[in-house]
C-alpha cells in the first residue's frame, strides 16, 4: 500500500513538474491564456491528469493483482510511472490529438500484460 501512495504521488507531482516547466520555462500552452504557475496548476494539471490517470490505474491493477510484492514489480510500477510521464511530456509538447491518447493506452496495456505474463513465473518461484 505505501508503494502504491508513493508511485502516485510520484506520478501527480511528475505531472504538476511538467505542466509548471512547459507552461512557465518554456512558455508552451494555449496563447490567450497567461503564462502562470495557477494556469499550470489550476488548467493544464487537471486536463492532464484526467487524460493519463487511467492509464496508471489500469497498469497498477494489470501489474499488481494477485501478484505479491517484490522488488522487481517495484521496479516495473516506477518504469511504467516514468513512461507515462514521458508520454504526457511528448504529447504536451507535440500537442498530440484524442487518437494518439488511445494508441498510447492501448500500447501501455498491451506492454504491462507482456510483464505482467514475465513477473507471474517470478511471483511463483519466490513463492515457493
Amino acid at each position: 500500500m505505501t508503494r502504491t501512495i508513493w508511485i502516485i504521488t510520484l506520478f501527480i507531482g511528475g505531472t504538476a513538474s511538467l505542466m509548471i516547466f512547459n507552461i512557465i520555462v518554456l512558455g508552451l500552452g494555449d496563447p490567450k491564456f497567461p503564462k502562470d504557475l495557477e494556469t499550470a496548476l489550476g488548467f493544464y494539471l487537471p486536463i492532464w491528469l484526467f487524460f493519463y490517470f487511467p492509464h496508471m490505474i489500469s497498469v497498477w491493477l494489470i501489474l499488481t493483482v494477485k501478484i505479491p510484492v517484490s522488488r522487481n514489480q517495484t521496479i516495473t510500477l516506477l518504469g511504467f510511472t516514468v513512461l507515462i510521464l514521458l508520454a504526457i511530456q511528448i504529447s504536451f509538447m507535440l500537442d498530440l490529438m484524442l487518437l494518439t491518447l488511445a494508441v498510447i493506452w492501448v500500447t501501455a496495456l498491451f506492454i504491462a500484460g507482456l510483464l505482467r505474463y514475465r513477473l507471474l513465473p517470478k511471483a511463483a518461484n519466490e513463492k515457493a
